[in-house]
């Protein structure tokens, strides 16, 4: 869970900065990926994960989008992350930047027939 939090608490402070030095606006989605590279986007919908398997390099951010019409969550098997409840329409980005490369296998807490892995290989440089 310690994982999780530093995740999400680097995220937010970058989004908070990067959005005071803008234009006087609040930042949307689109300037938190300008900042940050999605190297994958997960569509949860008719009780699946599309793709299933995803995999991004070390540093990259994975997009949970709750395209369907139930709730959802996006919970790791490990407790690395859990989304909480997606209401249709929303959105989880995860930060895999604190991740050690390997596989993340992760569930929807409410419909646990729904599984994905995601692969997190190390940062080409």
């Amino acid at each position: 869970m310690k994982r999780w939090r530093a995740g999400v608490t680097a995220v937010t402070l970058a989004v908070t900065v990067g959005g005071a030095c803008g234009d006087g606006g609040s930042p949307g989605p689109e300037d938190f990926e300008a900042d940050f590279e999605v190297g994958g986007a997960v569509a949860v919908e008719d009780f699946r994960f599309s793709p299933d398997d995803v995999t991004v390099a070390t540093g990259q951010l994975v997009r949970f989008t709750n395209e369907g019409d139930e709730i959802h969550t996006v919970t790791a098997d490990d407790d690395t992350f859990d989304a909480g409840e997606l209401e249709p329409g929303d959105v989880f980005t995860y930060d895999t930047a604190r991740d050690e490369p390997g596989a993340i296998g992760y569930h929807c807490a409410i419909h646990p027939e729904m599984r994905g892995t995601m692969t997190i290989e190390s940062a080409r440089g």
